[in-house]
């Protein structure tokens, strides 16, 4: 008696860890192009969220590659690993392709990244590009 007392600050710093997967905004994403469209023209962006902190969520964005017919999907689209923007990279025709459908990747820059994938689907709108033909009897 009397009592006798102190304080003291204490600071934590709480470190992040890569818990997150790279989330994208909608479940898939359709879009409609028509044909004849300019090559290098973009078609639409995706785009995914990490919730964690500064490395943990910076995301970067790639093709699930695969064949289109006879043909890699690299040679149709490409993705900018920075900004999810999905480019055309020739024109596409209704008459040999409807419907493209693929996967565009996200991950993160964790260790070990984490990552997720989206379905994009392009339907390839047609035009009158075409004339009639006369076929011999």
């Amino acid at each position: 008696s009397p009592s006798l007392w102190t304080t003291a600050t204490v600071s934590v710093e709480v470190a992040d860890v890569n818990d997150n997967a790279p989330v994208f905004a909608q479940a898939e994403y359709t879009v409609f192009v028509k044909e004849n469209n300019p090559p290098g023209s973009p078609i639409l962006t995706v785009c995914a969220r990490d919730a964690d902190a500064q490395e943990n969520a910076r995301v970067s964005y790639s093709l699930v590659e695969r064949r289109v017919g006879e043909r890699a999907l690299s040679s149709y689209v490409s993705v900018h690993a920075e900004s999810g923007k999905v480019f055309a990279l020739q024109p596409l025709d209704h008459e040999e392709l409807e419907l493209l459908r693929f996967q565009v990747s996200a991950r993160d820059s964790g260790a070990p990244p984490l990552g997720s994938t989206v379905t994009v689907q392009v339907f390839v709108l047609d035009e009158n590009d075409n004339a009639p033909v006369l076929l011999p009897p």
